[in-house]
């Protein structure tokens, strides 16, 4: 599953697949100075997506960043998963929806939008 998000847009993107995601404003950014975004992802009844570490099988969720010249993202910060034994192996994710948070460092002020693959 690949989802295309833009800041700009805030909202989630038409789909079918079992999870949505979307950008989470915790603040009006200020220029030059650091802030909290979130990634929400609203996982249907029946799915599930992994933690950082998923354990014994599966993939961890990962976030291919596009973002304006000069701008970084740090470590994301991810709530404690669920842990499930899913035919004897050990798996680590969640199985409803969840808010991963990425602190922002910005760059020079930019009207280029965030953007992520998730």
């Amino acid at each position: 599953m690949s989802f295309f998000l833009a800041l700009s847009s805030l909202g989630v993107q038409e789909t079918t697949e079992p999870v949505q995601v979307e950008f989470v404003s915790f603040e009006q950014p200020k220029e030059g100075q650091p802030y909290y975004l979130g990634i929400h992802l609203d996982v249907q009844e029946g799915w599930k997506t992994y933690w950082k570490n998923p354990g014994e099988a599966g993939y961890p969720l990962s976030i291919d960043w596009t973002l304006p010249e000069g701008y970084f993202v740090e470590e994301i910060l991810w709530p404690t998963p669920h842990k499930s034994v899913v035919e004897g192996m050990v798996v680590y994710g969640y199985d409803e929806p969840v808010t991963l948070i990425a602190k922002i460092i910005p760059g020079k002020a930019s009207s280029e939008p965030i953007k992520a693959t998730v």
